[in-house]
């Protein structure tokens, strides 16, 4: 999904905006076809608001154009939803939004420079999404209302699939893809679409497992991989994503940067570049359908809370070469830690199906997250999807005030003390730093956060060892 954008004319503008189509003609005028892409662990590709398509150094962010804003009929008018099918060399996608009057989807063989109108989209709401299946039989969009469309390319017809996404612990996406309202999507060598939605402050990560029906259903179930309340950089949305060779993705933010993200990781983003010229990063795709997104086939994973307060995790995978599994759990969903490793029993057979347990247990309060860390021989991994369960400890209670906050933090509740240990909260920056620390005292207790940067930490309240609170709290 890509933001829209108003143009506001002044005589500045005015002025330039005449050299500027002389530049963009100037570069038409001395392109030449066949156009050969590069390489696809080299290049990948961007759509800007103008519909001028580039192929875009992945380590530099420097971009080569291969189709300039001049098309034949009507001009474009927030074009995105880029795809490349690697079956006929063609990059397919919106001219025209279908949120716009007399709407186009085309596409467009670099081969030939041809540009060739397809059929009219069968709906008229803004979408900011698209992506190719992986045998490059047809095309797949999400509009800003959460509604997914396909597109078959030998029958040039639109059909629309569903109205309605929840993830696996019954959320429901389609709202997340409302609010946030920005993102883009992706298809992998298995035939899974990994879309990410993301709004200025937030986005996330969600994987609509194959097959991806080609006919109307009344709901599909995704699972998220990374919860739609990750932090951005710098307040800037996610507009587009692209798969690299070996399955992490590019995300182009709203503010021209190029970033890469190892598939489902949860970990910082990595900044690769800014993009130039400016405008490229709309939209990205790329000629990469990697099969090493998932080093082992996931057949399930459940988080199931016991009496006793215990979570019980099984999970079942399809592996070979795996050296075994992390368990990790996070109080916010983005900042993970490491519980336990459990190796592999396959013993490196071939395409074995394995089944692995763990119980966990925490004397905590609230929601915490679950996922699994496969490891690969080679030291390569991937993760699982992410389950919630909410714990209740009812020996201690406490409350953290307020939520958000810019500068005091109240903390009341029992002091837990005992003769050999004491009660504490410590206080966490996304990166796990602890950045506060002090003994609880029976009553209210205060701490000052006033001088800390904006963002999300975690309050830990503990006596000895045992974590009896964990809140996650905003910083305005």
């Amino acid at each position: 999904m890509k933001l829209t954008f108003t143009h506001q004319v002044n005589g500045v503008l005015k002025f330039v905006a005449p050299a500027l189509l002389m530049l963009f003609a100037g570069k038409l005028a001395a392109q030449t076809y066949p156009f050969t892409l590069g390489s696809p662990s080299k290049f990948i590709y961007g759509l800007t608001g103008n519909g001028a398509i580039y192929e875009v150094d992945a380590v530099t962010g420097g971009g080569n154009i291969i189709k300039n804003t001049t098309y034949a009929g009507k001009s474009p008018s927030q074009p995105n939803g880029l795809a490349y099918s690697p079956t006929n060399n063609k990059f397919y996608y919106f001219k025209r939004n279908p949120g716009v009057s007399n709407p186009e989807f085309v596409s467009f063989d670099p081969s030939t420079g041809t540009v060739s109108t397809l059929a009219t989209p069968n709906f008229s709401i803004t979408t900011h999404t698209g992506c190719m299946n992986a045998t490059a039989t047809g095309y797949y969009t999400i509009d800003v209302n959460g509604n997914l469309y396909f597109y078959n390319i030998a029958a040039d017809t639109w059909t629309t699939i569903t109205s309605s996404f929840i993830d696996q612990d019954g959320n429901n996406v389609s709202s997340i893809i409302q609010t946030q309202n920005s993102g883009d999507m992706a298809m992998d060598g298995y035939g899974n679409i990994w879309l990410v939605t993301s709004s200025n402050s937030y986005y996330g990560i969600y994987k609509i497992s194959a097959p991806i029906p080609a006919t109307n259903v009344s709901q599909i179930v995704v699972q998220r991989y990374m919860d739609p309340t990750t932090a951005t950089p710098n307040n800037n949305s996610f507009q587009g994503i692209a798969f690299d060779v070996n399955g992490d993705i590019y995300l182009a933010s709203s503010d021209n940067k190029l970033y890469r993200q190892q598939t489902v990781s949860g970990a910082s983003l990595q900044f690769i570049a800014n993009m130039s010229p400016n405008g490229m990063s709309n939209d990205l795709t790329s000629q990469n359908y990697p099969s090493a997104v998932l080093a082992v086939k996931w057949l399930n994973f459940s988080a199931t809370l016991q009496s006793n307060n215990t979570v019980s995790l099984n999970w079942q995978v399809a592996e070979e070469n795996n050296r075994g599994f992390y368990v990790e759990c996070s109080y916010d969903g983005s900042t993970w830690q490491s519980v336990t490793f459990i190796p592999s029993t396959s013993n490196n057979k071939p395409a074995s199906v394995e089944t692995y347990s763990y119980n966990y247990s925490n004397k905590i309060n609230g929601k915490i997250y679950f996922r699994i860390k496969q490891v690969d021989t080679d030291g390569a991994f991937t993760y699982s999807a992410v389950k919630t369960v909410s714990l209740t400890n009812d020996k201690k209670r406490y409350a953290v005030w307020p939520n958000p906050t810019s500068d005091l933090v109240h903390i009341s509740g029992e002091s837990g003390s005992t003769n050999t240990s004491v009660t504490t909260v410590q206080l966490f920056d996304q990166s796990g730093k602890m950045v506060a620390s002090q003994q609880l005292q029976a009553g209210i207790n205060t701490i000052n956060i006033g001088k800390f940067t904006s963002g999300i930490y975690i309050a830990r309240i503990q006596t000895g060892q045992d974590i009896a609170c964990l809140q996650k709290i905003i910083k305005q």
